[in-house]
């Protein structure tokens, strides 16, 4: 970002809020901030509130009990959620969202609608059994433990999903009004009769703000999310791919925007080749020859999670899945 960005530590499950050279647009961090995970970025304009990515927080202990924590904003008070794409750091918080209140539209990419379908209620079956166990064998200090979220709670939050194609910029809030793609209805401006009628190409007005993604090349559906809002862009990075994969497109090239948001992961190296991560796991099995993990990551994750919460197999990590 450039000198006009100014940001402080904040506190109470607010790690850094940042004011943006425009004083209708702020823009805080819930999430991956001072770590990589629990992806949540909350725009707010004009009173109004965007949250991009809605991600769990994964890894140690102090980590995860921050998905327990509160949103230091009301849930219900959101009025929309942009995803970037369907890993569980980016969007598997939205079951607990919705379950605390938010009853808006969840825009995303086609893809990454179809793999949340998969996602959010393997999710939410983890979270159950997991309790589950917990009560079973007492290895709990609450009576009784619960899910982070349950399995219904998953579903309804694929029904707020709204997904958009490539490259097709959609309004998504109006500034006067309400969240203004619904259930049902065609996102495109281009189709809509009123907004072509306006003589504005993208369906934005001064009092309105737009979401249009990019291909980003990392997994099935991701994107760099493109909002345009209070005559400013800001482009959201999400997650970024590499290029030259036999599978994924390339990410797609941007050439501008007044404030980029890149996850620090990416902040200070140049993208890899393909044989280099292989040559790593290599290394990596040949100093731990106990721990095996091959295949898609969402079935990885499933196998080697239900591996080790099992205590009588927790010394003996195997996880080789092969079905995929």
């Amino acid at each position: 970002m450039s000198a006009n960005v100014r940001a402080r530590r904040g506190s109470a499950g607010i790690p850094y809020p940042v004011a943006l050279s425009n004083p209708r647009v702020a823009l805080t961090f819930l999430g991956a901030a001072g770590t990589v995970t629990g992806s949540k970025h909350l725009l707010e304009v004009d009173g109004r509130r965007i949250l991009v990515d809605c991600g769990l927080f994964q890894g140690m202990k102090d980590l995860r009990l921050r998905n327990w924590a509160p949103l230091p904003v009301d849930p219900a008070s959101i009025d929309a959620v942009i995803l970037t794409h369907a890993h569980l750091d980016h969007c598997g918080y939205l079951p607990r969202l919705v379950s605390a209140g938010f009853r808006g539209r969840i825009f995303c990419t086609p893809a990454t609608k179809e793999l949340c379908s998969l996602v959010l209620p393997d999710s939410a079956h983890i979270q159950e059994e997991d309790a589950r166990e917990a009560n079973r064998h007492g290895f709990t200090k609450h009576a009784p433990a619960l899910p982070l979220y349950s399995s219904a709670d998953a579903a309804r939050a694929l029904t707020q999903l709204q997904p958009v194609g490539y490259d097709r910029p959609v309004p998504i809030l109006d500034l006067q009004g309400q969240t203004q793609v619904r259930p049902g209805s065609d996102p495109d401006p281009s189709r809509s009769q009123e907004n072509s009628s306006s003589g504005s190409d993208l369906g934005q007005t001064p009092s309105s703000a737009t979401v249009e993604f990019i291909n980003a090349g990392h997994l099935l559906g991701s994107a760099y999310a493109r909002v345009r809002v209070a005559e400013k862009t800001i482009v959201f990075g999400g997650d970024l791919g590499r290029y030259g994969r036999p599978v994924l497109p390339d990410p797609a090239p941007v050439p501008e925007a007044d404030f980029l948001l890149l996850e620090s992961t990416y902040g200070d190296r140049l993208p890899t080749t393909l044989a280099q991560p292989t040559d790593r796991s290599r290394a990596c099995a040949a100093q731990s020859p106990r721990l095996l993990m091959s295949g898609p990551p969402i079935r990885t994750f499933r196998t080697v999670s239900g591996v080790a919460r099992s205590p009588r197999r927790r010394d003996r990590l195997w996880s080789a899945d092969r079905r995929a």
